[in-house]
């Protein structure tokens, strides 16, 4: 991790992609790549990238467990109102919520904030570099604090109170849906077939949930 400051994290976007496709041909070595029906991506939620009209990195993504927009949780907590920020997302307000850092790099990076086009996840950053679209999951949206989970959509409100348009987020869908297919060029560099089917995936910590059958209350 690239480090600025301290209780800074910071890792290239570039590199996403680079661990992506070297995972999934160190996979391809133990089993037949032409088997496979879809292709899934669990990540780390929080963790974000903004991108300019070319599709290109502002900045480093800045990793969910950053702090540097601590200062600011006091004016935020003002302007959102605690409970109604928990009611709307689920969540209660600190460092490593999404709109957090945005709001940071708005009053500390407006050169950035001004030219960014996009904000998305490592999954949306995954999914475009794999299929074209700028696309995530309910599941991979909802922690980053700008995502409303009663109606499993953006949260227009919240989205006001930084100044971020719905245009720079990813379209959100549920957990499951197919949102788009392999371009030929990802393929190759994934050593998978073209047009395999990309799946909206969820966040690393639900996905671990559901690997040892967390799926109803009492169970844990």
């Amino acid at each position: 991790m690239l480090v600025h400051q301290p209780a800074w994290h910071e890792q290239p976007a570039e590199s996403w992609w680079v661990s992506l496709t070297h995972a999934i041909r160190q996979a391809l070595s133990q089993v037949d790549g032409q088997r496979l029906q879809a292709l899934c991506i669990a990540h780390q939620r929080e963790t974000f990238v903004p991108l300019d009209a070319r599709d290109q990195p502002l900045m480093n993504g800045i990793v969910w467990m950053d702090e540097r927009a601590r200062e600011l949780l006091p004016s935020l907590e003002q302007a959102f109102g605690q409970d109604q920020f928990h009611r709307l997302t689920g969540k209660r307000l600190s460092v490593n919520l999404t709109i957090a850092k945005i709001a940071w790099l708005k009053e500390h990076r407006p050169d950035v904030f001004a030219q960014t086009r996009k904000y998305v996840d490592v999954h949306a950053y995954l999914v475009h570099r794999l299929t074209d679209f700028y696309r995530t999951g309910w599941g991979c949206a909802d922690p980053t604090g700008l995502f409303d989970i009663q109606n499993n959509c953006w949260a227009e409100s919240l989205l006001d109170q930084v100044d971020i348009r719905l245009d720079q987020l990813p379209e959100v869908v549920p957990p499951g849906t197919i949102v788009g297919s392999l371009t030929p060029a990802a393929a190759e560099a994934c050593g998978l077939p073209t047009g395999l089917p990309v799946v909206a995936g969820i966040g690393d910590g639900q996905a671990s949930g559901l690997g040892v059958n967390v799926t109803s209350p009492g169970d844990v």
